[in-house]
């Protein structure tokens, strides 16, 4: 009787643990979906870098540089992480912080959209919805990785964000093409609406457990936090590997002006050409869950920086419509491979009891070398390289940094999803 009783429990407890992780897999996806459409980046993306340079006469320099810039909350990630591991809000470290951060981002974008069009009323109001959208991604990312790590499903996790987050495109890409031939209100206010729109599912599907914390009790925990983060040898390595992996000179700016004076594309046809790149990266998404149980971390980011790589050269041949859609399909697989596997890593190197910090360190790290990148790609091509040569640029940056694979401590490649679960 005591044996039928066990079987049973355990059956139960596989069945809530099953609902909990569709429910956390809701609220990842759902979370990433709309802070990636949200971003200035994605959804207003076209209209805000459309303003940028024909509104405020910017050069590709200029609107990079806007960009790095205005992403400034994003390179101090780490200190959202402490907040929302270590001071509750409203009883909760990620929950509140979540609902709070994704109301007054919404807020935000709607300011954004009516303020004046000079560059300091712009670039106040961005970071300011950066900020929010900050908060918003390190809650997410710390509950993907507690809840990863308990579950042993890490890479289906961080899946599920990359289908949230590429997901996006099939929204951003031909909706946001639209929103820049109107003014810079709609292409905002569509994204505050969408902000909104989730509030909800959080509210009914993110359940954490209560965590009162005040006074000494707080700056203990933030203490030994960042003791664990500062002692953890995987967490700076998976930190130096993103870094380089987002140094090698970024296209995103150089690709956009070389559409629209190069090749005459409308913004409608750039926005749908985002489509294409999110149908390959979806594939992506769908194949990486599948290898993640099969494959060993190092060999998910060799596989996953070589398509990269190799996907990027693409580029080359990117003249005509039909190619330029054609590109972006296979170029969007190779990338998700490699984002996936990247942020992978980032959840592997996350030490326990210090998600939120830990993973806000190793992304913000990839995001100041992103933003550099695309900084340093805009420079050259300001400066008469051609669109080709920084596609080779960055092509054989990207393939040259497999050579720290091998230099990856095992204990942080070695393993296969559902590892952790044992």
């Amino acid at each position: 009787m005591a044996e039928t009783v066990t079987a049973v429990d355990g059956e139960v407890a596989l069945a809530e643990s099953e609902r909990g992780l569709v429910a956390a897999a809701i609220v990842i996806g759902s979370g990433f979906f709309v802070v990636g459409l949200t971003n200035p980046g994605n959804l207003a993306d076209l209209a805000l870098k459309t303003l940028l340079k024909d509104g405020l006469h910017l050069n590709a320099q200029g609107v990079a540089s806007f960009g790095l810039v205005s992403g400034l909350a994003w390179y101090f990630k780490p200190i959202a992480g402490i907040f929302t591991d270590a001071v509750p809000l409203f009883g909760t470290r990620r929950r509140s912080y979540l609902l709070v951060a994704m109301v007054l981002g919404a807020l935000s974008m709607i300011a954004l959209g009516l303020a004046p069009h000079s560059y300091a009323a712009v670039l106040g109001l961005a970071i300011a919805v950066n900020a929010c959208l900050v908060v918003c991604s390190t809650s997410l990312g710390g509950y993907l990785v507690e809840t990863g790590n308990r579950t042993g499903s890490t890479g289906r996790l961080t899946a599920v964000r990359r289908f949230g987050e590429t997901s996006v495109q099939f929204i951003a890409g031909p909706i946001g093409g639209m929103l820049a031939t109107l003014a810079f209100i709609w292409a905002m206010g569509a994204s505050a609406l969408a902000m909104l729109a989730v509030v909800p599912i959080v509210w009914f599907f993110m359940r954490e457990p209560r965590s009162p914390g005040h006074g000494a009790e707080v700056f203990r925990v933030a203490g030994n936090q960042i003791k664990s983060v500062l002692k953890s040898k995987k967490l700076w390595w998976a930190s130096v590997f993103l870094g380089l992996i987002n140094f090698c000179p970024g296209l995103v700016t150089p690709l956009f002006f070389f559409q629209r004076d190069t090749l005459k594309f409308s913004l409608p046809f750039i926005g749908l050409l985002g489509v294409a790149s999110a149908i390959g990266a979806l594939l992506a998404a769908f194949l990486y869950g599948a290898l993640a149980l099969r494959m060993s971390m190092r060999g998910l980011l060799v596989l996953g920086v070589a398509l990269g790589a190799l996907t990027a050269l693409g580029y080359l041949f990117y003249r005509t419509p039909f190619e330029a859609g054609v590109v972006e399909a296979v170029y969007g697989f190779g990338l998700g491979m490699a984002n996936i596997a990247t942020i992978h890593l980032a959840v592997q190197g996350t030490p326990a009891g210090a998600e939120g910090l830990g993973f806000s360190l190793i992304v913000s790290v990839a995001n100041l070398a992103s933003s550099v990148a695309d900084v340093l790609g805009s420079y050259l091509v300001d400066h008469h390289w051609s669109f080709a040569n920084l596609v080779l640029l960055n092509a054989s940056t990207t393939a040259a940094v497999l050579i720290v694979v091998p230099l990856l401590p095992k204990s942080l490649t070695s393993s296969t999803d559902g590892a952790a679960a044992t």
